[in-house]
């Protein structure tokens, strides 16, 4: 069969337009990737397992998509499907909980009491009744907590300083008495320029 090489966003507008105005005119090549996509989205939500690379063949097979078409189908359709890794925890969930059930029904009916303590420690431990139930929190009596700016150093634990202009100066006059002045660096320097060079012994 003939197959559009249209992928979901080039056509999308007419899709959607469809959905809210039924008198909206759809392409026949928007039609039937509308027609493939719902196929295929339908599919994978009947079964979360299916791979990719299932999906691809799929779409190869039923509608004569090529492969590097079909990669770009499935890769739109998973986009608009959304969240399908938690789709496919809750159908392993749901399915694991089937196998458990049949296996303490099988149990029961060979009157295996070992067996069905055993299916019945799954069922709890898959549905997690031997865990605490965790209380939600109740974000609303959360109260924030206020933080107001200032310039208080008292609130690090500081003494505050009423006059920091007079304080760099003390310190300033402090530890510059104790550094030599750069005129006697200058003076000195010139005095062991002016010394002469000693001459050394004339060898013998």
């Amino acid at each position: 069969m003939p197959h559009p090489t249209d992928d979901l966003p080039s056509v999308a507008g007419e899709v959607f337009d469809a959905l809210f105005d039924p008198h909206a005119q759809v392409s026949p090549r928007a039609q039937q990737v509308k027609t493939i996509y719902e196929d295929v989205f339908t599919k994978t939500l009947e079964n979360p397992a299916l791979t990719d690379a299932q999906l691809v063949a799929y779409l190869q097979e039923q509608y004569g998509r090529s492969a590097r078409q079909a990669w770009r189908d499935v890769a739109a359709i998973k986009a608009v499907q959304g969240n399908v890794a938690r789709a496919q925890r809750a159908w392993h969930e749901y399915t694991a909980l089937e196998m458990i059930k049949q296996s303490f029904a099988l149990a029961r009916d060979r009157e295996d009491v070992s067996g069905m303590v055993a299916a019945a420690n799954a069922y709890v431990r898959a549905t997690r009744l031997d865990k605490p139930e965790v209380q939600e929190v109740d974000w609303g009596q959360i109260v924030p907590i206020a933080f107001e700016p200032t310039a208080d150093v008292r609130v690090l634990g500081l003494e505050k300083i009423d006059d920091p202009d007079a304080v760099k100066q003390r310190l300033a006059r402090k530890f510059n008495a104790r550094l030599p002045s750069r005129s006697d660096d200058n003076a000195k320097a010139a005095a062991e320029a002016a010394k002469p060079a000693k001459r050394g012994r004339k060898p013998g």
